[in-house]
């Protein structure tokens, strides 16, 4: 998988391209962006540590199409 974040914005993808994409848009939009591989089953645990340090981050799951 493949997280790409910048402002209040989380994505994760499985495509690289995809997340790719992700990460041009961010840096277009002048956001500090990073993107980083991580392993599915450790996303669910990144996840919650990110929501509980961040309440007011969005966070998407381009795996599913869900926002989470």
């Amino acid at each position: 998988m493949y997280l790409v974040a910048g402002g209040d914005l989380v994505a994760v993808f499985t495509d690289p391209d995809a997340a790719a994409m992700q990460h041009t848009v961010m840096t277009g939009t002048n956001l500090d962006t990073i993107t980083r591989r991580i392993s599915a089953h450790k996303w669910p645990r990144v996840r919650a540590r990110l929501q509980a340090t961040n309440p007011d981050l969005t966070i998407v799951d381009a795996r599913t199409g869900d926002d989470q």
